[in-house]
């Protein structure tokens, strides 16, 4: 027996349904026939939640009385399966149809009967139970302490705003699965984020904070008292003044990284950058496995001592490992642990490379490259001057296979050879392998043997640019995924 819901509840959904203009049964379903030739009448209602048919003078009792919450029935697919499998009937799915959507949202479309042209059923395209759904998720958004049945009336429009956009997002994802609807999948989605943009001006608008602290200048150490916890350094005084209340740090968006942001050693994670005033740092978290993909600071959580200790003691919580952070100019300066102005004032970060030591901007906490052929995770947190933090999407991404490479130096014996070509060169490295490629300036070389893994011979590639003499060239390797070994001016063409 399922609760009634609340009125808060039951407006919600039919607000929601009112602004997705879902209120006629506009999806077809199926069409069913009687085909039992000796009936003279036959009607279909679907009443109450139950499935109903009434035949009368057939050969056999095709009436039907099916409860449409019963699991054999719920969803449109299992009442068609039903159906079928049913003597005396015959159902044709519409090439619409969603077989997942609950049965009892479907209604009788038009007019007709089971006996003469049969009857068309059809449902809305989202039920009160999927609108429900979506407006729990958009209430848990919008303020966790809320639920469906709690949220002010004065906070619906927030949330309303919030399920409008997650509903859209669905229609898009159907719009893929089938076609049927007007709207391309790109205009669903523009649709989705001006729902989400509007949530989010509204609710900065609402919660605006007063932008600069007023200072009497003839009563030197009063003010005006502002209600808040957002602070701001104060040119007077050199220390942090009362700003005004503010609401958490924008969601932040962590791009999924393209196949030329991944190699063998590195991964290279971009960002949308952080424009909002009280910006204070950047945290980006990465660990092998996603369930264990925790903010904490060192991995280490506070116990209480054990029987008879002094010293409060520390667990390993989490394997994940901060391999970069950045503080924007809200940051006391001398806890800003990067070099350049760029680092200092973090905003202006929007990429970092993980695994590269070379460049010098990995922590501590991630000392070495990554593992080849291992898959990460990682989530970007943004913290504002409260300390409030927000985090991104969890993005995943796969680093390649050892990538072959050239000794450094000198790794080919002869370093020049005439422009016709032909000359027989021996390239030392490592990690070479079937599939590689080597070019010499813009072109690939001839008669590439791999004699193992650390050697290779090829001849030279010609050309016919007269120009070409004298000229230097890099040598390139090119593993069989894709990843190059660059290695500048290392061949000089002669006449």
């Amino acid at each position: 027996m399922s609760l009634k819901p609340s009125s808060s509840a039951a407006a919600l959904v039919t607000q929601l349904r009112a602004r997705l203009s879902d209120d006629s049964h506009t999806r077809p379903a199926f069409k069913v026939f009687l085909d039992d030739t000796a009936a003279t009448d036959a009607s279909l209602e679907i009443r109450h939640g139950r499935f109903t048919t009434n035949v009368v003078n057939a050969r056999r009792n095709l009436s039907l009385n099916l409860d449409l919450s019963d699991f054999q029935y719920d969803t449109v697919g299992k009442l068609v399966a039903r159906l079928q499998a049913r003597t005396g009937y015959t159902v044709v799915p519409d090439d619409q149809m969603d077989a997942d959507h609950p049965s009892v949202d479907l209604k009788v479309r038009g007019f007709g009967d089971l006996i003469e042209g049969g009857l068309d059923l059809a449902h809305r395209r989202f039920s009160d139970k999927e609108l429900g759904e979506l407006l729990t998720q958009a209430v848990h958004r919008h303020n966790v302490s809320y639920t469906l049945h709690t949220v002010p009336s004065n906070e619906h429009i927030f949330v309303l705003q919030l399920a409008h956009a997650e509903a859209i997002r669905v229609l898009a994802t159907n719009a893929v699965k089938r076609r049927g609807l007007e709207q391309t999948v790109s205009d669903l989605l523009s649709l989705a984020e001006s729902y989400e943009k509007a949530y989010r001006d509204d609710v900065k608008r609402q919660q605006r904070p007063i932008p600069v602290a007023k200072i009497k200048d003839d009563d030197t150490g009063s003010g005006d008292i502002l209600q808040g916890e957002l602070f701001r350094r104060s040119a007077r005084t050199g220390f942090n003044a009362p700003m005004g209340s503010n609401p958490p740090p924008e969601i932040p968006t962590l791009r999924d990284p393209r196949d030329e942001d991944v190699t063998d050693t590195t991964i290279r994670l971009t960002w949308r950058g952080n424009k909002e005033y009280d910006f204070y740092a950047y945290e980006l978290w990465r660990d092998t496995d996603e369930q264990n993909l925790k903010r904490l600071r060192a991995g280490n959580m506070v116990r209480r001592p054990s029987s008879g200790g002094s010293i409060v003691e520390r667990e390993q919580y989490t394997t994940s490992k901060l391999v970069f952070q950045s503080f924007g100019a809200n940051s006391n300066f001398d806890t800003v642990g990067f070099a350049t102005f760029v680092e200092e004032f973090g905003q202006l970060i929007e990429s970092f490379v993980d695994g590269d030591t070379v460049s010098g901007r990995t922590s501590s906490n991630s000392p070495t490259p990554l593992e080849p052929e291992q898959t990460y995770y990682y989530r970007l947190f943004v913290v504002d001057l409260n300390y409030k933090t927000v985090g991104s999407s969890i993005v995943r991404a796969k680093t390649k296979s050892l990538r072959a490479r050239a000794t450094q130096g000198s790794p080919i014996d002869i370093v020049s050879g005439s422009v016709a070509g032909g000359d027989t060169i021996t390239l030392s490295g490592e990690r070479f392998h079937t599939g590689m490629k080597v070019k010499l300036g813009d072109k690939f070389v001839g008669n590439l043997t791999i004699g193992g893994a650390t050697s290779a011979t090829f001849t030279t590639p010609a050309l016919s640019n007269p120009d070409a003499v004298g000229k230097v060239y890099d040598l390139v390797i090119i593993s069989k995924d894709g990843q190059r070994d660059i290695h500048p001016q290392q061949w000089t063409y002669t006449a």
